[in-house]
């Protein structure tokens, strides 16, 4: 049967908090927590990873040699208390995460900054045809133009005289 004692024992026997445990078995402190109190058990792949990370067989987390799951046993490999590998590996993460991040804000901001452009360039064409418009309509009033009625046509045409 497994002993949750044992499991709090192996843990601080490497000078590891529930915290710092939880984060190399890649697992909340909570569940931890749980499993030293005896409320719930670890899975079969999380009791090989707690001896491994403790450096103990899976054997010394069970009061008999016959309750152990699939009858499985890590030899121990010991590890150093806390050498700080989990936090250089950590640290490399964030900066990788941070990396990716970048990488996502430049492309958002490149494409935002094309599509502000395209937006600007289709204004100012607007723009200068709205003006040219415009000086075409000054210049036909700047001429002298006379309408005159064609009485003889009837569909309702007109001259122009200058």
């Amino acid at each position: 049967m497994l002993d949750p004692k044992k499991l709090a024992e192996a843990r601080k026997k490497n000078k590891l908090s529930q915290t710092r445990a939880a984060y190399k078995l890649s697992t909340t402190r909570q569940s931890i927590s749980s499993w030293e109190r005896g409320e719930h058990e670890p899975d079969t792949d999380k009791l090989h990873e707690m001896a491994k990370l403790y450096g103990v067989s899976v054997a010394d987390f069970f009061t008999e040699e016959n309750d152990i799951p699939n009858g499985n046993v890590v030899s121990p490999e010991p590890m150093p208390a806390d050498s700080g590998e989990g936090v250089d590996k950590k640290s490399k993460r964030r900066k990788n995460f941070r990396k990716i991040n970048l990488k996502k804000k430049l492309k958002i901001t490149i494409a935002i900054c094309a599509v502000l452009l395209l937006i600007i360039v289709a204004l100012v064409i607007r723009l200068l045809t709205q003006r040219e418009d415009q000086m075409e309509n000054v210049h036909l009033k700047d001429m002298d133009l006379e309408i005159v009625d064609s009485e003889n046509e009837p569909d309702g045409s007109f001259e122009l005289e200058l």
